[in-house]
C-alpha cells in the first residue's frame, strides 16, 4: 500500500509540473519549458551566496573563495596559484586587481544611476567577476530539438558578439521532470574571423547546478579555442573555471 501510494505520488507530481508547460490546446509547450528553465539562472552573488571557484587554464589552476558574509571588498580570498599557497606579492596582486573591479563596477552602477537607467548588476562584469554567465541565448530562436531519456533538448542561436553570432549554433538540456536547465552547448560550425583572429574551431560548454527549485547557479565554463592570429600566433585555448560549495551565507549583526 505504501509503495502504491508512492508511486500514485510520483506520477501526480511529475503530472502536475508538466501541466504548467500545456498550451491550452494541450499541446505541450517547449518554449515556455525552456524559457522558465532560462528564468531560474541567478548569481549566487546578487543572491547572498558563497562559493569557491576553480580556474585552470591548461596546466595551471588556481582557486578563489567568494564569502558573502564578509563585509564588500573583503569577500575574495586567493587560495592557491597554480596549484600552490600564494605568495605574499600574489595576495597583493590579487587585491588590487578585486578593487580595481570593484571600482569599476561601482562606476557602472553610478553612471546609470546618473542616467535615471535600470541596472541588472548580475549582468555586469565577467563571469570570474561575478560568478554568474550570461547564457548568450535569443530566445525567440529557441526550438525543440529532440528528447532524449531524461532531458529535453533544445536549439538556439547564441548571443555572443554580431561577427561571430552567424558561424555557431547552441543546445541546450533542461530536465524533463522540472523545468531546470543543466547545460547549454555553443560550437562553431564553420571557420570565422575576430579581427586579426581566424578561428578554425571554437567549442563553449556550460553546466548548471540547481541549489532549490527556484534557483540554479552557473557550476561549470569551458572554453576552447583552435586558430590562429596575426597568420603567426598560434590561438590554442583550454580553459575551464568551475564553481563549487554553494553556501548560503549568515550575515552577522
Amino acid at each position: 500500500m505504501k509503495r502504491l501510494f508512492i508511486g500514485f505520488l510520483g506520477v501526480f507530481t511529475f503530472s502536475f509540473v508538466s501541466s504548467l508547460a500545456f498550451a491550452e490546446g494541450g499541446e505541450f509547450d517547449h518554449k515556455k519549458w525552456a524559457e522558465r528553465a532560462l528564468d531560474k539562472i541567478k548569481s549566487p552573488i546578487n543572491e547572498g551566496w558563497s562559493f569557491d571557484l576553480e580556474s585552470r587554464d591548461g596546466k595551471n589552476i588556481n582557486i578563489e573563495r567568494y564569502d558573502a558574509s564578509k563585509p564588500e571588498g573583503e569577500r575574495w580570498t586567493l587560495v592557491r596559484v597554480k596549484g600552490k599557497n600564494p605568495k605574499k606579492k600574489d595576495i597583493s596582486k590579487y587585491r588590487k586587481r578585486k578593487a580595481e573591479e570593484l571600482e569599476r563596477r561601482k562606476e557602472r552602477l553610478a553612471e546609470a544611476a546618473a542616467k535615471d537607467d535600470t541596472v541588472d548588476e548580475s549582468a555586469e562584469g565577467n563571469a570570474k567577476e561575478n560568478g554568474e554567465v550570461n547564457a548568450g541565448i535569443d530566445r525567440d530562436s529557441i526550438e525543440f530539438s529532440r528528447e532524449e531519456s531524461e532531458d529535453y533538448v533544445y536549439s538556439f542561436a547564441p548571443e555572443i558578439d554580431e561577427d561571430i553570432n552567424p558561424h555557431v549554433r547552441g543546445e541546450m538540456r533542461v530536465s524533463k521532470t522540472e523545468p531546470i536547465i543543466k547545460s547549454l552547448e555553443m560550437f562553431s560550425i564553420e571557420k570565422f574571423s575576430k579581427g586579426p583572429a581566424k578561428i578554425k574551431e571554437a567549442r563553449f560548454h556550460i553546466e548548471f547546478t540547481a541549489v532549490n527549485e527556484n534557483m540554479v547557479f552557473l557550476s561549470k565554463n569551458a572554453v576552447m579555442l583552435d586558430g590562429k592570429a596575426y597568420l603567426l600566433v598560434s590561438i590554442d585555448q583550454d580553459s575551464e573555471q568551475t564553481y563549487s560549495n554553494f553556501s548560503k551565507a549568515v550575515l552577522s549583526d
